[in-house]
């Protein structure tokens, strides 16, 4: 059979050329033929490409991989007449070898902050504090073991080492040197994986701001838990670092010496160092073997994603911890590796300004860009979560000024990597409780200021409201995690849980972090001690169950572990555990969503990341293809309380995943009609009356855009 290049057949892409693009084949005038076969070129010339005979065809993955460093890849389409194939000029297409770009190839790591539990030594080189681990402040030898978990199989690794540190004003670089006097891989069995190596030296010294990747290290196996051990001391005597966000996981130690024996001596394995602040770490490992199609994650966000008011004991396995994390490493919906760019009391502001406060820092997303150009031109991951937007509405900036922040950060990290899809999650609230409360009741909660108030003046459902209808089209998905946290009447207030307990046994003051309670509370639930009375106690930090034993009919032994530094339960109640005042037996206990009434509980962020989990497979689809989507329903819309006479219904709307996005019409429908109907940016109300009574009212969503229209129904509920 002959083949013969037809000028009259050609075949033409909707859209960029890569995944998830279609191309289309057109056949001459007068040809009849309803199909034919697509062939691939990737260097070893034309081949079939099984079952793919219609005219229209999406890009995969392989049509993009060369099979060799030299080769280049073509696309044809091919219709047979007689005995002879007629096939199109072939389509150049861009190569794309997955497997030997760089990604972020573990979790674990992330920027480091410039924070201590004193950080005078950070701006003034004062030696009575540090930005470190400074449970020996005379110390100026430390070693750090790190553990860190791969997904897919690392070959070539590398760690990114930076003397700098990120702040309020972005990325600031570090006031001294840091030696690195040995850092060594070791496996789960404490077997030695390799040493890191600098230009072939196991030792480097990092310059003030200084960027750096070691050499290739050995290859990681898919799926495993390795260790990291660092040790490092400073030169100078008074010298600060950049510190890991310092919270210990089981099988992580530290330890502090005031000489250079440490650096010759084998890592400390026995127990953790000071708890009390950060050491050094790296702040990502690339690697190549990635496969093209899993997600890899950079995360921007706060202290809310960076883990305040939860506890490392109750970590994940492969070390995850705080809502975003541990749902991007669940491994039951599949771990995706992730870098975390969090810092406490950060905004969007820090992604795109430089200089921000006159601190000469440098922006976050110019700062990761160039970081990574140092290796490569692509970024090393393929999505980004935005968790970004607590503190947009801090100081009490309104709607309009919140919105520019958050289309400034967008834009900056459109610029740098326009490829890569962005997932917002939405805001937690942030309230005043009266009466000594603590959020144990919704009605003693008042929003901190108008921003932060669901009222017609208020900035704070406006500004949800706009997050969910994609941030002005920046968002590929927004994704209601907040939904977990909130009341669902008042949004702009914490949910309340219906536990209630009393001590069974007394408990002295500051003397313990351990109690015993006549209803079993969950894993991970927040206490507060007798709300609502001058007594009112959540500990010294944040009382987060850890541990739950039955003694007893109505009698159960409560361990309370605040605060994510602490590694395990400690025999003497760490600072963040104990129970401050002394409580009689009779007294009640209560549960709140937040302890401090602005970061999430414990088992709040865990019902967050089981919101962001359900929504991991439309995430992947959205980041393997860039075509135009058909809207989907992720979440269909429900009731959060029943209907009831007089009251405001309370409303979750769900979630569409689509591409673009489009006009998005929400419903509320009494016996099947149309009762009031709007938009996420203008949501319908409705308050039920005596003539609603028995009546079935249900929601509907109805999304649009230039791929089709889905319908989301939800409810019904009927109103007594």
């Amino acid at each position: 059979m002959r083949g013969v290049e037809s000028n009259q057949l050609s075949v033409f892409p909707v859209g960029e050329l890569v995944v998830g693009t279609a191309v289309h084949a057109l056949l001459p005038v007068g040809w009849s033929a309803a199909g034919g076969r697509w062939q691939r070129d990737t260097g070893h010339g034309f081949v079939d490409i099984a079952g793919q005979h219609e005219l229209a065809y999406v890009l995969q993955l392989d049509d993009l991989t060369p099979a060799h460093a030299t080769a280049s890849c073509r696309l044809r389409f091919c219709v047979t007449v007689g005995d002879i194939d007629f096939h199109s000029a072939g389509l150049a297409l861009p190569s794309s070898n997955a497997a030997q770009r760089y990604m972020i190839a573990s979790n674990r790591f992330g920027l480091a902050t410039e924070w201590g539990i004193t950080d005078t030594g950070w701006k003034a080189g004062d030696g009575t504090g540090r930005s470190g681990g400074n449970g020996t402040l005379a110390a100026s030898h430390f070693s750090r073991r790190y553990k860190f978990s791969t997904t897919w199989a690392a070959t070539a690794g590398r760690f990114l080492w930076l003397n700098a540190a990120n702040s309020v004003s972005a990325l600031l670089d570090g006031m001294f040197p840091i030696a690195l006097d040995r850092v060594e891989i070791r496996d789960a069995a404490n077997g030695l994986v390799d040493t890191v190596k600098w230009g072939g030296a196991t030792s480097k010294t990092l310059a003030p701001g200084e960027r750096s990747w070691n050499d290739p290290i050995a290859d990681l196996a898919a799926d495993s838990t390795y260790f990291l051990d660092v040790l490092f001391h400073m030169p100078s005597a008074s010298g600060a670092w950049p510190a890991d966000q310092g919270f210990f996981l089981a099988g992580e130690s530290a330890r502090d010496a005031k000489g250079p024996e440490l650096a010759r001596s084998a890592i400390n394995t026995a127990g953790v160092g000071s708890a009390l602040g950060g050491y050094f770490a790296p702040a990502m490992l690339a690697a190549r073997g990635w496969d093209g199609e899993r997600p890899v994650v950079a995360i921007f966000g706060d202290s809310i994603e960076d883990g305040s008011n939860v506890s490392a004991a109750l970590a994940s396995p492969r070390g995850d911890i705080g809502f975003v994390r541990e749902a991007l490493g669940d491994t039951g919906s599949g771990a995706w590796n992730y870098m975390h760019l969090s810092r406490w009391a950060s905004s969007p502001v820090t992604l795109y300004t430089d200089n921000l406060n006159n601190l000469g820092g440098r922006n976050l997303v110019d700062a990761l860009d160039a970081c990574m150009k140092l290796l490569q031109r692509e970024p090393m991951f393929n999505a980004i979560v935005h968790q970004h937007g607590r503190n947009a509405l801090g100081g009490g900036n309104a709607l309009a000024a919140a919105q520019n922040t958050f289309r400034r950060a967008y834009a900056k990290m459109a610029a740098a990597w326009p490829q890569v899809p962005i997932f917002q999650t939405t805001i937690t609230p942030y309230t005043t409780a009266a009466n000594n409360t603590r959020g144990t009741t919704v009605a003693d909660q008042a929003p901190v200021d108008l921003a932060n108030t669901d009222s017609a003046s208020g900035s704070f459902r406006k500004l949800h409201e706009w997050l969910m209808a994609g941030v002005a089209g920046g968002a590929a998905l927004t994704i209601d995690t907040a939904a977990a946290a909130r009341d669902p009447v008042q949004m702009d207030r914490w949910g309340v849980d219906p536990y209630q307990a009393t001590l069974v046994a007394p408990v002295a003051a500051a003397t313990t972090n351990v109690c015993r309670v006549s209803v079993a509370p969950a894993i991970g639930d927040t206490l507060v001690f007798e709300p609502g009375t001058d007594n009112v106690d959540t500990t010294s930090k944040v009382g987060i169950v850890t541990a739950v034993t039955r003694l007893a009919e109505r009698d159960y032994q409560v361990v309370l572990n605040g605060g994510r530094r602490s590694q395990a339960n400690p025999v003497s109640p760490a600072w963040a555990s104990r129970i401050i005042r002394a409580h009689a037996v009779g007294a009640e206990l209560r549960l709140t969503r937040s302890h401090d009434l602005l970061h999430p509980s414990q088992r709040t962020q865990w019902a967050m990341r089981d919101i962001l989990v359900a929504h991991k497979p439309f995430m992947k689809q959205l980041i393997n293809s860039r075509a135009n989507q058909v809207p989907q329903v992720v979440m269909a819309p429900g009731f959060a309380a029943p209907p009831r006479i007089g009251m405001p219904l309370a409303i979750h709307w769900g979630a569409i995943m689509w591409r673009p996005h489009g006009t998005l019409v929400q419903q509320i429908l009494r016996d099947g009609v149309v009762v009031a109907s709007g938009s996420p940016t203008n949501a319908p109300r409705y308050t039920p009356g005596p003539q609603d009574r028995g009546a079935t009212l249900s929601l509907q969503q109805i999304a649009t855009n230039a791929a089709g229209t889905v319908y989301a129904s939800g409810g019904p509920g009927v109103v007594a």
